[in-house]
């Protein structure tokens, strides 16, 4: 059987799947066993969770896990990687999850597939996942009983609102968590090194004048933002005037905060700024889906071998686009 054949894809509120028969007999009951072995149980009490959690990664076909991730790379539109971590779950009767997100920080997971193992599962035992259009709940769009084999795919992003309603019986599912290929543990060392022990001092002195300016008329978070960008530039070793330069565009918001609007392929300056202005919203900010496929459309056809100084970072943080 095909990994969630009869899945049924939605685009909104968020990308999510939702598929009666996601694994298959023979699977399904291999990762049901696990319930039943002696797993490495820890309570997991969060403000908005409640539940045991165990990590079963190399417990799990290694079959099953290579398949993965290109069928729900497919389903959700998410370019992924081959890496998979799995986790058994079990909520005992009152254990809920309040509705939330699971944004992705940088370099965690980014899709997630929730399959449960729960036989004669009835409304009465509650325990429903509900698909939720905003934070403070809004409307219930979708909504599934956690049956025997049943699955929920979504990418994870600032609008994948979910919840789980108070079980009533023992509840049983596994998460499979996949990673985004540009936003990887690798993507999250490279933030680091990049802002690792810049200072606003190290800003070329010709800046001075253009940042007092900008900081007497503008909010602080937008000059805080072009100052970083600016920061960046500096590292990857440009020189005063493209610094400058790269200042006074990402304070234009009429270029969204730095993004290009017209990316020119050829371009090294604008290269640097839009991959300079991401870096520093994966600084700022967690990973956003929806941002990295904008930057990713915008860098379309640039060669990540073409300029030395972008080509670690531009391999690192858009593989799919460039090449």
């Amino acid at each position: 059987m095909e990994l969630m054949a009869d899945a049924t894809v939605h685009r909104s509120p968020y990308r999510f799947a939702m598929s009666a028969h996601a694994l298959g007999d023979e699977a399904s009951a291999a990762v049901a066993r696990l319930f039943d072995e002696d797993v490495p149980w820890a309570r997991h009490d969060a403000s908005f969770y409640a539940c045991f959690l165990a990590v079963v990664t190399d417990r799990i076909d290694p079959a099953l896990l290579a398949s993965l991730p290109g069928k729900i790379g497919v389903l959700l539109g998410v370019p992924l990687t081959d890496r998979v971590h799995v986790t058994v779950q079990r909520m005992e009767p009152g254990d809920h999850a309040l509705v939330h997100t699971d944004r992705p920080l940088v370099g965690y997971e980014a899709a997630r597939v929730v399959v449960q193992f729960n036989h004669d599962w009835r409304d009465e035992d509650g325990g429903l996942l509900e698909v939720h259009t905003q934070a403070d709940g809004g409307q219930v769009v979708a909504s599934m009983l956690p049956r025997y084999d049943a699955a929920f795919a979504f990418a994870q992003t600032p609008s994948s609102h979910h919840a789980v309603t108070p079980a009533k019986r023992q509840r049983r599912s596994a998460v499979f968590n996949f990673w985004h290929v540009g936003n990887t543990e690798e993507v999250a060392e490279a933030v680091r090194a990049t802002f690792d022990g810049l200072r606003f001092d190290m800003l070329p002195g010709s800046l001075d004048d253009v940042m007092l300016d900008a900081e007497a008329t503008l909010p602080e978070d937008v000059t805080h933002r072009a100052g970083l960008i600016a920061l960046v530039l500096t590292r990857w070793g440009y020189d005063a005037a493209a610094v400058t330069r790269a200042y006074a565009r990402a304070l234009d918001r009429t270029e969204d905060a730095g993004w290009p609007i017209a990316h020119d392929a050829a371009d090294e300056a604008d290269t640097a700024l839009a991959l300079a202005s991401w870096m520093t919203e994966l600084q700022l900010d967690h990973f956003d889906l929806d941002r990295w496929e904008v930057v990713s459309r915008r860098l379309e056809g640039v060669e990540t071998t073409r300029w030395t100084r972008l080509s670690p970072t531009l391999a690192l943080t858009f593989p799919p686009r460039l090449g």
